[in-house]
């Protein structure tokens, strides 16, 4: 029993940032204490509003020490709580630009209605509520470890200083629609609306944190690149094969290396492919070829060679000359399609073939 809850401890890191005042919104990070290397870890944060009045949270995101791993909000890359808009002031509120059938593509000869306000559809986080977890999952590569940083940017919604208004309709086309002033923040009807400059000034920032740790194999990246003589570069680790991919930028190259003393030499940088690899049975790349009949070609080649690929088709369009390849783990398939690469001259570089321009 004791063994069971020492592993748990160890496991799982819950973080709760304390509010520096009553009344203020505590933010909770969860998260394993520790990994393996290039494990996909996930984790989750939640915002919880204690307080008597409703809040705007504005961001909220997760990093590691090397890089953001994810964010939420109108200030994050993931839309939640608030919403873009564009509008007019008018005597009795605003007027709001709602689209009801957002076309497919712009259409410039379409006549906009002129705008001068941008305002911020909102929807408030009330008194005593919580948002629901936020999740998100990312590789725990080496530049991870240390703590993962979690941090919430919010707005209290004070009734008194606001300029609220409700839309009082919804239209059947894009129009300027009627935004009735109110003088409560209670979620009302067809959407609650701000003009965005209200929401710049009384920001504040609340940060939760827990410890990460990263653990390596035994047979580490420094041994891999002694192997490869190669002492630096792009590097990941392939948890199914217990490899070490290696890119030499230098020579356009990556070598896979392994503990035993296989090492596997591919054109371009396969990082990224390889590495989807360690959570799936196939992965994805393309290949744009000159013409529609050398895409004819190469297709038969692949297929020659074992390997999966169709035209490129997207909304009922399909390219003649863009193919897309699935590529399944192993190296034998790995190996082909290196080998069609080469026939090619081409390399590999962000998931796309690239090949040498014909004069």
């Amino acid at each position: 029993m004791l063994r069971t809850l020492l592993f748990f401890l160890v496991a799982l890191t819950i973080a709760v940032a304390r509010p520096a005042t009553a009344g203020e919104p505590t933010l909770a990070l969860e998260g394993p204490a520790r990994a393996a290397a290039w494990e996909r870890v996930a984790v989750k944060v939640t915002v919880r509003n204690p307080g008597p009045r409703a809040i705007l949270p504005l961001l909220v995101e997760v990093a590691g020490p090397a890089a953001p791993l994810g964010s939420w909000g109108l200030l994050g890359t993931s839309g939640l709580w608030a919403h873009r808009a564009l509008g007019n002031r008018t005597p009795s509120g605003f007027d709001v630009l709602i689209d009801p059938h957002p076309p497919q593509r712009f259409d410039l000869a379409r006549r906009e209605p002129k705008t001068s306000l941008e305002l911020v559809r909102i929807e408030p986080l009330p008194p005593g509520a919580s948002t629901p977890p936020l999740s998100l999952d990312f590789d725990a590569t080496y530049g991870q470890a240390g703590r993962l940083q979690a941090r919430l940017i919010y707005v209290p919604l004070e009734a008194a200083r606001l300029h609220p208004c409700v839309l009082e309709r919804q239209p059947q086309e894009r129009s300027l629609v009627p935004c009735r002033r109110i003088s409560t923040l209670e979620q009302p009807g067809l959407g609650l609306y701000l003009p965005a400059s209200e929401l710049v000034g009384g920001r504040r920032t609340v940060r939760a944190s827990v410890p990460f740790e990263v653990e390596h194999p035994a047979f580490d990246v420094d041994r891999a690149r002694a192997r490869a003589g190669l002492p630096d570069g792009p590097f990941a680790y392939d948890r199914r094969g217990r490899r070490w991919v290696l890119v030499d930028a230098r020579a356009r190259r990556t070598l896979v290396v392994g503990r035993s003393g296989e090492m596997l030499r591919l054109p371009g940088s396969w990082l990224e492919v390889l590495i989807a690899l360690n959570t799936g049975d196939s992965t994805w790349l393309t290949w744009e070829a000159a013409s529609g009949a050398e895409a004819q070609r190469l297709e038969a080649e692949l297929r020659t060679a074992g390997l999966e690929s169709r035209f490129f088709a997207f909304k009922g369009s399909r390219s003649t000359t863009r193919l897309e390849l699935t590529l399944p783990r192993g190296d034998v398939a790995t190996r082909s399609l290196a080998r069609v690469i080469e026939r090619h001259h081409g390399w590999l570089e962000d998931r796309a073939v690239r090949t040498p321009a014909r004069p």
